[in-house]
């Protein structure tokens, strides 16, 4: 009796601590993840990678980047994921010629551009972690599908001149179709316990997808005042459906486990 006794005395730390490692096996985690370039970049004319939707002006760029990932522990080694994000694009231009190219324009012309969509993004996966100490080191793969909202690119052009026949205000829309885009990730990172239950954690990830966006780009003009201009619509077929590797992301993470 005595030896029993002694012997679940020595393995009870032990049974502890397996009950430890596993009992927190759900996790909630709260990420800020960096965005980007737009996947509909260069349809409708509009390009975003340097830095400016109009000649002379210069783009700021307000987009972010949130998402949620639900995981689960099947084992202290393993377990499955599943990451939801979304992404807000903001872009904003803001053109004077007259103040940066007054060699060009004789009177003052301004254009206020402001560029929105939306993305919705879904990665169910499974991933691998290596624990020493208190931080966490784990990779995976995951399955992607993100939904591409419409682009609409917004121009409040007002163009000043002495001969009111010439002078004018005008808003210019650049409606861009959305799409989707699918394919397998990667990921890898690390967390900090700095509690039992919460985890600060960094993570970096990349996928090969196939994306299909556009479609017809339309194109409206609509006066404000002035008669230079009358109302227009136009488009034209245009698209990107491709396969191609994505851009290497980046996520700032908060995690608590119960």
């Amino acid at each position: 009796m005595k030896k029993n006794a002694a012997l679940l005395f020595l393995l009870l730390p032990c049974f502890l601590a397996a009950q430890t490692v596993m009992e927190n096996r759900f996790g909630i985690t709260a990420n800020l993840n960096t965005v980007g370039v737009i996947a509909s970049n260069g349809l409708g004319n509009l390009s975003f990678d340097n830095g400016q939707l109009a000649d002379g002006g210069g783009a700021r760029d307000r987009s972010f980047n949130l998402g949620l990932n639900l995981s689960w522990l099947a084992a202290p080694s393993w377990g499955f994921r599943l990451k939801i994000t979304t992404t807000r694009w903001n872009y904003f231009d803001y053109r004077d010629l007259l103040d940066q190219q007054p060699n060009n324009a004789p009177y003052d012309r301004i254009d206020d551009i402001h560029v929105t969509s939306t993305d919705y993004s879904f990665a169910p996966g499974i991933f691998y972690q290596l624990r020493v100490n208190k931080i966490a080191f784990f990779g995976g793969l995951d399955a992607e599908f993100t939904l591409h909202n419409k682009e609409i690119y917004s121009d409040y052009v007002t163009q000043d001149d002495p001969n009111p026949v010439n002078a004018y205000k005008i808003h210019n829309i650049i409606a861009v179709p959305g799409g989707y885009s699918f394919g397998i990730g990667a990921f890898t990172g690390a967390n900090w316990y700095f509690t039992p239950h919460m985890a600060a954690g960094l993570e970096l990830s990349t996928a090969f997808l196939y994306t299909s966006i556009g479609n017809h780009t339309y194109y409206y003009t609509t006066p404000i005042s002035g008669t230079y201009y009358q109302a227009s619509t136009s488009w034209y077929a245009e698209s990107i459906n491709s396969f191609q590797l994505g851009q290497l992301k980046g996520s700032l993470n908060i995690s608590y486990y119960f």
